[in-house]
């Protein structure tokens, strides 16, 4: 027997007035982890770049491929759509004087439907920028043993992204001590 004050089927009208909410905040609850997980490798990358370029004898013609596919590694395990990002990462490495500094561009994945056109843009990516990075890939998971992450598919079903940059200085190993002998 109902309650003649609860109408039948109110629960599933409410559920349906708060679903949209609900899903909005778990996918931005998920969001965050991602964004948190993939700036912190994001960060290790340029890091790992500027430490590179800094032992090199030329910081400037340095190739920092290997350690960004190292570092940006497991992102591209995620998924097929996170190994389009970590392809289309940029690296930029500048010397000045005694300092190396590495600036690093990727773009970040937006997971949560719908939002992606709002806040971001969608990826473009080039095949000729990808091949150095998606060679140094491959090069990663055949010597680490692990499968390649699925690339099969075409190129329109790029995500949605975001850029976040992370720049990292490193003292340029070349200089030091110049300044006390001359």
């Amino acid at each position: 027997m109902h309650s003649p004050l609860r109408p039948r089927g109110q629960a599933a009208a409410e559920f349906l007035l708060i679903a949209p909410l609900l899903f909005l905040v778990f996918f931005g609850i998920v969001q965050l982890a991602y964004f948190a997980y993939g700036s912190l490798a994001v960060q290790r990358a340029a890091y790992a770049a500027a430490r590179g370029a800094a032992r090199s004898a030329d910081p400037s013609a340095y190739d920092p491929r290997l350690q960004l596919g190292y570092c940006l590694a497991p992102l591209a395990r995620l998924n097929r759509r996170a190994l389009f990002s970590v392809l289309a990462t940029r690296c930029e490495i500048q010397t000045d004087g005694d300092k190396v500094r590495a600036h690093l561009d990727y773009p970040m994945p937006i997971w949560i439907p719908g939002l992606g056109g709002i806040f971001g843009q969608r990826l473009s990516l080039i095949p000729a920028d990808a091949a150095p990075i998606w060679s140094s890939l491959q090069a990663l998971f055949k010597w680490t043993g692990k499968p390649l992450p699925d690339f099969a598919g075409n190129l329109s079903d790029l995500p949605y992204v975001r850029v976040i940059s992370f720049s990292a200085d490193a003292v340029d190993e070349n200089s030091m001590g110049r300044g006390a002998g001359e």
